[in-house]
């Protein structure tokens, strides 16, 4: 268990304070640890993807955070894309299908992969094969099903559901349409 002391202030994410130093709770006295150097990087890399899938920006930021340095961040992550531990397009596929089932619109989703450093672009076919209108607008009447409104407009109610959850307006009002009959 690490421990402030007066003289080095705040711990950072990589467990070290400010001089470099581990603090032994015990003891209260610095112990130099090990750099971080590119073996730990990998060690790193390889527990976080071995719980799930990261974009690239995702994990330069969680290796970044544990206190690693740009170089070796840099050198274990082209290792991950050529060992194909790190791909964005398959990342990006997973996650469009995964909110897809929750869901999720077309721009929601293409939000959140953006702020996730994926850009839908990389993808080919993209938007045509993985968002084609019918099944957008099919999507969207089955969330209106569950969507219970004490709305007295419950036109306008259901068409900010909608863009809420990231449909754009034109499936918005083709879905309100054919949900009405």
């Amino acid at each position: 268990m690490m421990v402030h002391t007066k003289n080095n202030g705040i711990l950072g994410s990589s467990g070290r304070s400010e001089d470099g130093y581990a603090r032994d709770s015990n003891k209260g006295v610095p112990k130099k640890q090990k750099p971080l150097g590119p073996k730990e990087c990998k060690i790193k890399l390889l527990k976080l993807v071995g719980g799930r899938d990261y974009s690239t920006s995702m994990m330069w930021e969680k290796l970044s955070k544990a206190g690693f340095e740009d170089s070796v961040i840099s050198e274990t992550i082209e290792y991950a894309v050529n060992s194909k531990l790190l791909n964005d397009a398959r990342y990006a596929e997973m996650f469009i299908a995964s909110k897809k089932s929750l869901g999720w619109g077309q721009k929601k989703i293409e939000i959140e992969l953006g702020n996730r450093g994926v850009s839908c672009e990389i993808l080919s076919g993209y938007p045509e094969e993985y968002f084609s209108e019918d099944v957008e607008i099919a999507r969207a009447v089955d969330l209106l099903r569950t969507h219970n409104t004490s709305a007295k407009d419950v036109r306008a109610s259901h068409y900010r559901y909608l863009l809420s959850k990231g449909f754009s307006p034109t499936i918005a009002s083709k879905a309100i349409k054919r949900s009405e009959y």
